[in-house]
């Protein structure tokens, strides 16, 4: 066998150390990709928060948070985990705090940037904040966040994702609105003009697209007070987006684009409210020439027409009713008129995502005794659903059911029911069930478990 000169006896143990040292770095990069996925998030219940395909997700019970080994996070519900990306944001209505996951970038006044990583609280937000969560991609917290023009009013946080046109995405667990127009977010301690990316504190102005850098290619030219192109704005929450005061048309012939900048009136959507069956929608109509047709919003549900709704021009509020509980619906805003050639012109000016709330009870053990349970149910907000039912397992297995007094069970006090069985267990669970309301079967989520 021939022997390994000096020169070969070095490389070979080179390469064995080079090998050594990748496997080592390999080893603790999985140590500590492992050791992350171990952690537990607490999420408490009556939280908020949006999953991986933008859907909002509520937590009734208290759970917990972890990240999987693809840096993304997952809450579990009902022994089922859900996705809900790298960088969730969790909001509890109770507590009015927030819990953020993941790596933020916090920005204050001369530009100072703090990051943040793993898990955040935010426990008060009476003091305005604006995190940079990724590219094009924000979150505001204060108390009272409004728009510029007041087209929109938010509490404590909203969420806000930027397209590459300057568009911009707004939604919390109550507000989920898209705009097309130019958009400047106000709270107590700053204005946040969206579509430019930059944030302006007292007299300074800070460029959030040096924060990480940003893909937006809305023109960023800061715009002075009183100065600007005349067009208001272009679209939602501005209504047309055009002129007040319009120019004088040229006699060149314009395209029906160009034109449609000289029509005098604008139409605000100021606020959307929703209850368990109604969506009231507040707006203002500005038309002092008459122009208008008619301004209605067509509604949907799962992408069907629900209806067809007018908005009174002498009106500021319009009240949809008969609605499905807990169901998003999406809102389509338009206005008609007739133009230069007396052509009747249908245009979208404003679109809305809003969702219903969902009625909530609470289940309550009052006593237990060898062959009786009695027990308490409150149907919250006074709602009275036109029949429903308690039922009892023990170990998953049905012992007896007690039909619930819709009326006791709407009123402060709630209802007194009992339920007599038979058998013994580990565990006994109540659970409302057959839940009818406005004629509709609706999944009302409340039960209570207790250990034989």
């Amino acid at each position: 066998m021939r022997k390994l000169d000096k020169k070969n006896k070095t490389f070979i143990v080179a390469l064995s150390a080079l090998t050594i040292i990748v496997l080592v770095i390999m080893i603790g990069f999985i140590i500590v990709k492992i050791g992350k996925t171990t952690v537990k998030y607490d999420i408490l219940s009556g939280s908020f928060v949006y999953n991986s395909s933008e859907e909002l997700v509520s937590i009734k019970d208290k759970t917990y948070a972890k990240r999987n080994v693809f840096d993304n996070y997952y809450v579990v519900l009902n022994d089922e985990k859900i996705n809900v990306g790298s960088k969730p944001v969790f909001y509890n209505e109770r507590t009015r705090s927030l819990k953020l996951l993941g790596t933020f970038y916090e920005i204050a006044k001369n530009g100072e940037v703090k990051k943040y990583n793993g898990e955040t609280t935010i426990d008060s937000v009476n003091t305005p904040r604006l995190f940079k969560i990724a590219d094009r991609r924000y979150l505001v917290v204060a108390s009272v966040i409004r728009t510029d023009d007041n087209s929109l009013h938010a509490n404590d946080y909203l969420l806000v994702d930027i397209d590459k046109a300057g568009n911009a995405y707004l939604y919390n667990n109550s507000v989920n609105i898209k705009t097309f127009s130019d958009l400047v977010i106000v709270t107590d301690g700053f204005r946040f003009d969206v579509s430019r990316e930059y944030l302006i504190i007292d007299k300074e102005t800070i460029d959030l697209a040096k924060v990480n850098g940003s893909t937006n290619e809305h023109d960023r030219t800061i715009v002075e007070d009183g100065e600007g192109d005349g067009n208001g704005g272009n679209g939602n929450g501005n209504g047309t987006g055009e002129e007040q005061n319009p120019a004088t048309p040229t006699n060149e012939k314009l395209e029906p684009e160009i034109i449609e900048k000289y029509v005098s009136r604008k139409t605000t959507i100021t606020g959307i409210e929703t209850t368990d069956s109604e969506i009231k929608i507040d707006y203002v109509v500005y038309d002092p020439f008459n122009e208008y047709e008619e301004v209605y919003v067509n509604v949907y549900a799962n992408g069907n027409l629900v209806g067809k709704y007018n908005l009174g021009l002498a009106l500021t509020s319009l009240t949809i009713s008969s609605l499905k509980a807990y169901t998003y619906y999406d809102l389509d805003f338009y206005y008609s008129y007739h133009d230069e050639t007396g052509t009747l012109k249908t245009i979208k000016f404003d679109t809305a995502r809003s969702m219903t709330k969902k009625i909530k009870a609470s289940l309550s053990l009052e006593k237990v005794s060898d062959s009786v349970v009695r027990y308490i149910l409150i149907v919250e907000g006074g709602y009275r659903l036109d029949s429903a039912s308690v039922e009892m397992y023990i170990d998953d297995k049905l012992v007896g059911t007690d039909e619930v007094n819709t009326a006791q069970a709407a009123s402060n006090s709630g209802y007194k029911g009992s339920i007599t069985y038979e058998g013994t267990g580990d565990f006994v669970t109540l659970k409302l069930t057959n839940c009818i309301y406005n004629g509709e079967a609706m999944d009302i989520e409340s039960s209570y478990k207790y250990k034989f």
